[in-house]
């Protein structure tokens, strides 16, 4: 592959990073939608505040519930794609050395397809995490209530 054509994947990379962890900033109608007060979940603008941890940024309120920092998240992506790239290279190398090299477009492209699912595993995991979570803290906070109920009804206080 010639120069140019290292350049442009290299500056492909580049841009597709700076956006996974800066992304552009929320339109000013999303923005203005959220200071109005509790949204109705189901509604137009509430399906946009959902969407809004993609597969490279994350949600907030998963990071919050997992108690996971954003810098570790993104450290975490960071080593996924350099794991991604590390097995690229060295299967590179090892067909290299043993008689059979593997084209530079074959390495671009998956590249290309190793990186997105590299970027998109993080994020994927951890909403599962955050979903796990929130359902255990469902089950706690029914069982809680429960006791409570009974205990109330019992004829404890409520001191108790």
């Amino acid at each position: 592959m010639n120069p140019i054509g290292w350049g442009l994947v290299v500056g492909l990379g580049l841009a597709v990073l700076r956006h996974a962890v800066r992304p552009p900033a929320p339109s000013l109608s999303w923005a203005l939608g959220t200071l109005r007060g509790p949204l109705d979940p189901t509604g137009p603008v509430g399906a946009v505040r959902r969407r809004s941890g993609s597969f490279w940024r994350p949600d907030p309120t998963d990071l919050a519930v997992t108690g996971i920092a954003e810098a570790r998240f993104v450290a975490g992506v960071m080593t996924t794609c350099a794991g991604v790239f590390g097995v690229l290279v060295l299967w590179a190398v090892l067909s290299a050395t043993f008689g059979s090299p593997v084209s530079g477009s074959v390495l671009v492209l998956g590249g290309a397809a190793g990186g997105a699912v590299a970027l998109a595993l993080p994020g994927a995991a951890l909403r599962r995490r955050a979903r796990q979570r929130r359902l255990a803290f469902g089950h706690a906070l029914s069982t809680f209530l429960d006791l409570v109920s009974v205990l109330l009804a019992g004829g404890a206080g409520i001191e108790t």
